[in-house]
Formats: C-alpha cells, structure tokens, sequence
C-alpha cells in the first residue's frame, strides 16, 4: 500500500467518506485471518496456542485514522494519569509514578494503600458460562443493597484515611 499511496488516496478517501455517513462497517473488512500464536509448554498441545486476528491493511488504515481523529478530541477529557490510552506511557511509567507519589505521602508522614492488578494471563483459560453467571449472581446481591459489606475470617480494626470527611468509612 506504501508504493500505491498516491493511486490509493482519492478512492480510499471516497470509501471511508461512504462508511462514515452511513454508519456502516463494510463486512468484508471484518474478514480476518487468525493466527495460532503458542504460549507455553507443549507445542502439541492446542490448548497452548491462543489465536490472533490479523485483519486487512485498508480497515486497520481505516481504523487508525479515526483512532487518532478520537484520541485527538478526548485527550483532554482522560486524566492525565491514565496510562492504557497514551503513547510512550506503559505499566514502567505507571508504576515510576506510583512510587514518586507514596514517596511523597510519606514525607507527608500519610500512608498509600493500593491494590496492583495483573490480567495479563487472566482470560486465558477462563470459563465464559461460570464466569458470566458470577457475575449476574454479584449484580444481583449489589441491587438489593446500597453498599457492599466484605466479611474477612480475620478483621482487623478500621483505619481512616487521611480525608477531610469526618463521616468517611474504615478502610480494612
């Protein structure tokens, strides 16, 4: 497509003019072709391959464009401590800037607690049916009450932290 940028400019411009105003996706770009990538342990085992979609360059070209057109439009809307959505940010920016902020709370003499999670892994094997009706049975036990109560074997006693609310809840 590099070599044919010029020929390519003017009829690519008129088809993704098309799709815009009619809100509509031609099907044939959602065509892909999948590809068995291993994981780990036994190469003969399909099980370890996960597949990746890799689809045609004229929707990803497509998709880039009103990507950065977005992204353009809602940066300023996105807290500028978010590090999914933004180039040369990462999980090393992310996790540089949690240590520069409890550094500071401690010379402050606060306390930072956090909870890191990592779902790198976590969708790999997961059972679609069980996982889904877990979470419909937790939809419901929030519905019926307006604020969740966690009950641990071994509670140890609230701390507050440091807010200017002297209503707000323990944290355990």
């Amino acid at each position: 497509m590099k070599h044919l940028a010029k020929e390519l400019t003017s009829p690519l411009f008129l088809i993704f003019n098309m799709s815009l105003e009619s809100g509509c996706f031609p099907k044939f770009w959602k065509n892909s072709y999948l590809v068995p990538v291993f994981k780990s342990a036994k190469k003969t085992d399909i099980s370890n391959y996960r597949g990746i979609a890799i689809p045609s360059c004229i929707p990803k070209l497509f998709e880039a464009i009103i990507n950065k057109e977005l992204f353009h439009q809602m940066k300023n809307r996105i807290i500028p401590t978010q590090h999914g959505f933004f180039k040369g940010r990462s999980t090393t920016t992310n996790l540089l800037e949690f240590i520069n902020f409890s550094l500071n709370a401690m010379d402050k003499g606060n306390y930072v607690e956090t909870l890191y999670t990592d779902f790198s892994k976590g969708f790999d094997r997961i059972d679609i049916p069980c996982f889904s009706f877990f979470f419909f049975l937790f939809s419901l036990i929030f519905r019926r009450s307006s604020s969740a109560t966690v009950v641990a074997n071994h509670r140890r006693p609230g701390r507050r932290l440091h807010t200017q609310d002297p209503n707000s809840r323990p944290v355990y």
